[in-house]
């Protein structure tokens, strides 16, 4: 379990014929990119997590993040999984899934194609809930919500914490062609561990049972280490029209850079796998 792997929540976020692709350089795609920038009056643009044939177009300075991805190596199911971890850390796990079916805590996935709209309404007001409780505005509505279970049936999954026949909380998952991505969770009330059953152990159940190769759970941390998230580098494009404020940016990205790299190393040597013999 070593080594630097690549981000799958990275993708195509350049679109243009082919052909053009082929030919043009990266001082003209950025050239262009700015043009599209200045003539609509912005002052910078921003490219985040494009997959590597984009990167090789950019020629921009890029800024170096980490996030935390769980891989499947063809898992049957979620006790293989856990036979990878230390003896410790399966105790760990088998100890928090059994607190949350303690409190009398069941899970049910609702697949989009047949998503009752209880079942999204419930899901909407858990992901208000969450912002909610930071002191945030929610910034998506429930229109969204409606569109991907219309527009992305086969891809969308909900899945809901029931407890005395009601739901208490929910997290959505989409699923894309060998990735699982995990967004959006919210909860009535705080329950021990229900927040890593609902989101992270779920999830990684319908990541195999989905036959995908990796799970993105999202932004944010240090305790998917333990959980057998691992970190991956991330890269980011961005451009400043201020020169001024461009190579201010530019200075930091590169000390930034260091310490990201760093951090990925440490949290890395943190992994809970076993060492293979």
């Amino acid at each position: 379990m070593t080594g630097c792997l690549t981000p799958k929540s990275a993708g195509a976020r350049l679109f243009f014929d082919k052909r053009e692709r082929d030919r043009i350089t990266p001082n003209e795609l950025n050239e262009a990119l700015d043009g599209v920038a200045a003539a609509n009056g912005a002052g910078s643009w921003h490219l985040l997590f494009p997959d590597p044939s984009d990167q090789h177009l950019l020629d921009a300075p890029d800024r170096l993040g980490c996030l935390f991805h769980w891989f499947n190596r063809d898992y049957e199911d979620f006790e293989a999984f856990l036979a990878t971890l230390p003896s410790r850390k399966r105790k760990s796990t088998r100890k928090e899934r059994r607190d949350v079916a303690a409190q009398s805590i069941e899970f049910r996935q609702f697949p989009g194609a047949s998503l009752p709209n209880h079942v999204l309404s419930a899901c909407y007001m858990f992901y208000q809930a969450t912002y909610l409780k930071r002191g945030q505005r929610p910034y998506l509505n429930l229109e969204f919500f409606q569109a991907l279970r219309k527009n992305q049936p086969d891809q969308l999954h909900i899945i809901m914490a029931i407890k005395d026949n009601e739901m208490i909380a929910g997290a959505l998952f989409l699923t894309g062609a060998s990735t699982l991505y995990g967004r959006y969770w919210g909860c009535q009330e705080e329950y021990n561990h229900l927040h890593f059953e609902t989101c992270y152990y779920q999830g990684i159940e319908l990541a195999i049972a989905q036959g995908l190769q990796s799970f993105d759970a999202g932004a944010q941390g240090e305790h998917k280490l333990a959980r057998g998230f691992e970190p991956v580098l991330t890269h980011s494009w961005h451009w400043i029209a201020n020169p001024a404020f461009a190579d201010a940016i530019a200075q930091f990205t590169r000390e930034e850079a260091r310490e990201v790299e760093a951090y990925r190393q440490a949290a890395q040597a943190a992994l809970p796998y076993r060492e293979q013999g």
